[in-house]
């Protein structure tokens, strides 16, 4: 009894110490969310393959890895064995260590991204991207590592970074790496330090962590590498058309065919001129458009700030609320209802869907759609799956699904202060900022100070630059779009050609 009770604690601190450790700040969201208690893999948009777990809770020790199966043998053999080298690493690197509290305990984590790249035809390459978290208190050992792979899944086989760039292709990257960060306003400042330089010179070594994500090709940096610990992993994602002379054919020409295939991340277009003539009256044309999307609320104190901003400016945003939340909270729901903005359906309990019968999803939704119907007499007409975690659900739902397009993973700095809470609100401003330019679907957390505070700067500055901050009803009414049930959509930018997200 008391060792099973030593492995229900560790389980609660699993998924807590490695956040804290590295960025300083919680990586939880708060406690009017349940979160379950175990290690959890972060399921992703178009995820290619089926998700693995290896687990392990020890004494002193716990190590929790997610991988992906592909369904190819020789690629899954050697992703199965790189995991496991994952945790040998971890357990010879922590040798005899004994942690006597459960504070002390190590702590190894590890998840995945996976992005699908095809050129047109039969011809299929897949990036794997791990995160690696690695927390050994007592050693003051707290690290963060990008592993990762590239497979041609009809040769079956993991290609490397000759097999992909041409020669010399460093010294073009290490150009463009240096020019990203020093163009990028958080970190353009720190692009002066010793380590900096070592790190992005035209050394091979420096860029061989890479991935292949729609049109960009992503170089990753663990912790430390470029900058300060408290940064965690950072990336660079250069444009693959910039880079066209020294990569290789194959894969260059992959890249641009990815709109063709269901998985990928599509390039981005914008939306054609004819349709401008499907602007609603109410909302004046020539400008760009922009939805603002907020979920888990609402909350007491933070819903009705945003909604004071909004307010402000005559904006409309998409609230994405609990079903647990609504009756607490009416007069808030009627407050954003009044202002124009769209209250959509995020279930009852914020449940993981795909682990429930049919039967209960649908309790989820209905029973939330009709707490809704009761106070603002509209039913909810669009449903966002709790952690975007849709895949093979779709059709159960019986209404359009909304994604997004940028995440602000603002739930990550939620209880950060000082200095930390700063850079993490120079982040998040960023996230959107950086990223806009007309069409997009930004989530956020409508449970949070910094969410409240970034968001009022976020949206002033946009309004400055023209910017029209719209539902995503109307965001898809005005590019001349249908929403469908059991579609999945995260910009009509993308969804504009087929009138629906490929799935």
């Amino acid at each position: 009894m008391k060792m099973f009770l030593r492995r229900c604690t560790i389980l609660l601190i699993c998924i807590s110490i490695i956040p804290t450790c590295i960025s300083g700040c919680s990586n939880g969201k708060s406690d009017d969310v349940a979160q379950e208690l175990n290690f959890q893999h972060a399921a992703q948009d178009r995820e290619v393959g089926i998700t693995q777990s290896m687990i392990t809770y020890e004494d002193n020790y716990a190590y929790g890895i997610h991988y992906p199966t592909i369904g190819i043998a020789e690629i899954d053999n050697i992703i199965k064995s790189t995991v496991r080298g994952f945790a040998d690493e971890f357990i010879s690197t922590i040798g005899d260590y004994k942690a006597h509290k459960d504070d002390e305990l190590a702590i190894l984590t590890a998840d995945y991204k996976t992005y699908l790249i095809s050129d047109g035809s039969d011809h299929k390459y897949v990036s794997l991207v791990f995160e690696k978290k690695t927390s050994v208190p007592k050693n003051n050992i707290h690290t963060e590592n990008i592993h990762t792979m590239f497979f041609d899944l009809n040769e079956k086989k993991d290609l490397q970074f000759s097999d992909i760039f041409k020669p010399k292709a460093e010294i073009e990257i290490s150009k463009q790496v240096v020019n990203y960060f020093k163009n990028n306003r958080l970190y353009s400042s720190m692009t002066g330090s010793d380590k900096f330089k070592q790190n992005t010179s035209e050394d091979i070594e420096n860029f061989q962590s890479f991935s292949f994500n729609g049109d960009k090709v992503i170089f990753y940096f663990d912790a430390g590498t470029l900058f300060g610990i408290e940064e965690g992993c950072v990336e660079a994602a250069l444009q693959v058309k910039n880079l066209k002379d020294i990569i290789s054919k194959d894969i260059f020409n992959a890249v641009f065919q990815t709109e063709d295939m269901p998985e990928k991340e599509e390039t981005e277009t914008q939306p054609s001129e004819s349709t401008e003539n499907n602007y609603p009256a109410s909302i004046p044309s020539g400008s760009k458009y922009i939805a603002f999307t907020f979920d888990d609320g609402p909350h007491r104190e933070i819903t009705p700030r945003i909604l004071d901003t909004l307010e402000k400016t005559n904006s409309h945003a998409t609230f994405f609320v609990l079903g647990t939340r609504v009756g607490s909270y009416a007069d808030i729901i009627k407050r954003a209802n009044s202002l124009g903005c769209e209250i959509g359906n995020h279930s009852y309990s914020h449940a993981k869907l795909r682990n429930l019968s049919i039967a209960k999803r649908k309790s989820e939704i209905n029973q939330t759609n009709k707490l809704i119907k009761e106070i603002t007499g509209r039913t909810p007409t669009l449903f966002r799956v709790p952690y975007g975690d849709f895949k093979g659900i779709e059709n159960d739902i019986g209404m359009p699904l909304v994604q997004w397009s940028i995440d602000t993973k603002d739930w990550k700095y939620s209880n950060c202060t000082g200095t930390q809470r700063e850079r993490a609100k120079q982040k998040i401003v960023a996230s959107v900022l950086d990223n806009v330019n007309g069409g997009e679907i930004v989530l956020m957390h409508d449970l949070y100070d910094l969410t409240a505070e970034t968001f009022e700067e976020i949206s002033e500055e946009l309004i400055k630059r023209g910017f029209v901050l719209v539902t995503v009803s109307e965001l898809y009414e005005i590019y001349g779009i249908d929403l469908e049930p059991g579609i999945v959509y995260r910009t009509p930018k993308r969804d504009q050609t087929t009138n629906k997200t490929p799935q």
